[in-house]
């Protein structure tokens, strides 16, 4: 097969598969031609099924299957199969030594161990058999290694090391791996592959959710070896088990050893943020933007990371900082990140709303801008108009109605959004009928305290009957909305703060006939 091209291999197939099906006396050589066939191309279910039309499995058909299930990565399977060759055939040597390279990847170093006697004995060099000794030594462990190990030379001890890696299994390579370390204290090659393999395990222990077993091959390494990546991982590994404070001990000390690596700098912040302590969060975000454009890698091909990044690191913050209801806060982060994106509606509408919030309403006015250019007619953007409206004297009333007139013209057609545009304004009418009702008690506190016919007497009747103009106005603003699409309960309390500004009128209009 080898030798064979292609094309002949193709011609042969459909012979070999006719062949395999036979009960002639050539159906087994067939069947393993046509497996190694499908195995060549990557068939392996192919393979297997063309095995299995032989039986009983002869020995060299059970070797192709175990071959078939290692490229498979089915180790299990291909265990079973080669301990049926073995104990088929004791002196196969190949299927031996296969076996024992299967059973230390699936982490059995008890079961390959009883398989190494037959191995060392069956070595042809000199090399061979000396590799197989300290292996099987190794294996079965005790005290006197070190003695035993003494005449290792350093080739021997990297062929050895080799080998221990190619297992495929940490959790069995890395016991080995400290044993040998151990056993050879002068040898730094030795050291550094048990510090390699250590880490290497933790942090599979780690991207699995072994918490505890992470902690067990880290720890020992943060104390022999400080390094910022192991101190890193051990940080990690106590903030999701809960223990932030000591998470965060770790990742001080994991940026001490490293330096000022913004990443450090991110988990610190979410480390703090998960204790609760928000303000030292925030300060390590704030090195964490400032340094990420020079400090971190930027993957191959990805141009503009950094700006994506910086963008979602910005929206998370000013997202976290409006959930606590810290408007500036908030605003200040999202409005850098709407300056990286202002294509996005849902960015921009929420930053209109927190500098209407914090009064920033020219900064509002060119948001909406945005917005309606963004979703042009777009009737809740129609609703903002309002917002941008402050009621702060008499003649901002005319404002106001103004642009509810505006919003209500726009949307005839949609009794619904008149409504929500009433309900808008509602507060802000209320809040102003709230405020002339104190402006009202403290003038006719002042007109109770003052002599009659004093210049401060006058002064007080004069300003009570500028709070009653400016409370007829407001009332014909209240009207006004009572007479759009509204419903009923937006109308009901319409007319009880109808009522509530007559009952006021009224009690301006009785000081004044009394004043006369």
């Amino acid at each position: 097969l080898a030798k064979t091209d292609a094309a002949d291999i193709d011609a042969l197939t459909p012979m070999l598969d006719r062949a395999s099906k036979s009960r002639g006396p050539q159906q087994a050589l067939a069947a393993m031609l046509l497996a190694r066939v499908h195995r060549r191309r990557g068939r392996l279910a192919e393979a297997r099924e063309a095995l299995r039309r032989v039986s009983p499995p002869s020995a060299s058909a059970l070797s192709e299957l175990s071959a078939i299930a290692l490229d498979d990565k089915q180790l299990g399977q291909a265990e079973e199969i080669l301990a049926r060759v073995v104990v088929n055939e004791p002196a196969n040597y190949a299927a031996r030594l296969n076996l024992f390279w299967t059973r230390m990847s699936l982490g059995n170093v008890r079961g390959a161990a009883e398989l190494l006697p037959p191995i060392v004995e069956g070595a042809t060099t000199p090399e061979q058999k000396r590799f197989w000794t300290h292996l099987s030594m190794l294996l079965q462990g005790g005290t006197t290694l070190n003695i035993a190990f003494a005449d290792m030379t350093a080739e021997e001890e990297r062929q050895l090391l080799d080998a221990l890696f190619r297992i495929g299994k940490l959790e069995a390579a890395v016991p080995l791996l400290c044993l040998l370390a151990a056993a050879r204290p002068q040898s730094r090659e030795a050291k550094e592959s048990q510090t390699l393999a250590m880490l290497r395990l933790g942090k599979q222990c780690f991207d699995r959710g072994d918490w505890l077993g992470a902690e067990k091959w880290l720890s020992p390494l943060a104390k022999a070896r400080p390094s910022a990546a192991v101190r890193n991982l051990l940080g990690l590994n106590a903030c999701l088990t809960q223990d932030f404070a000591g998470g965060i001990l770790h990742l001080q000390e994991a940026q001490r050893l490293a330096g000022d690596d913004p990443r450090l700098h991110q988990n610190l912040a979410l480390a703090f943020t998960l204790q609760g302590d928000f303000d030292e969060a925030g300060l390590c975000w704030g090195r964490y933007l400032g340094m990420m454009d020079k400090r971190l890698p930027r993957p191959p091909g990805y141009f503009d990371y950094h700006d994506h990044l910086r963008f979602q690191v910005l929206r998370y913050l000013g997202n976290q900082q409006y959930d606590r209801e810290k408007w500036p806060e908030a605003l200040a982060y999202l409005e850098e990140a709407h300056n990286l994106r202002q294509d996005l509606p849902e960015l921009a509408e929420r930053v209109f709303l927190l500098q209407v919030q914090v009064g920033k309403r020219a900064e509002a006015r060119r948001t909406l801008n945005v917005l309606h250019q963004l979703r042009p007619k777009h009737g809740p953007y129609q609703l903002y108009e309002l917002d941008l409206v402050e009621v702060r004297a008499s003649a901002d009333l005319e404002k106001l109605l103004d642009a509810l007139a505006r919003v209500v013209e726009q949307m005839l057609d949609d009794p619904a959004v008149q409504d929500k545009a009433v309900q808008r304004v509602l507060p802000t009418l209320q809040y102003r009928a709230d405020y002339l009702t104190r402006v009202m008690r403290e003038i006719r506190e002042d007109l109770r305290r003052l002599y009659e016919d004093s210049p401060g007497w006058y002064d007080a009747l004069r300003d009570l009957r500028s709070v009653k103009r400016d409370l007829r106005r407001l009332r014909q603003v209240v009207r006004y909305c009572a007479q759009l699409q509204v419903v009923e309960a937006t109308r009901r309390r319409l007319d009880t703060l109808t009522d509530e500004l007559d009952r006021k009128i009224e009690y301006c209009r009785r000081w004044e006939e009394d004043d006369r």
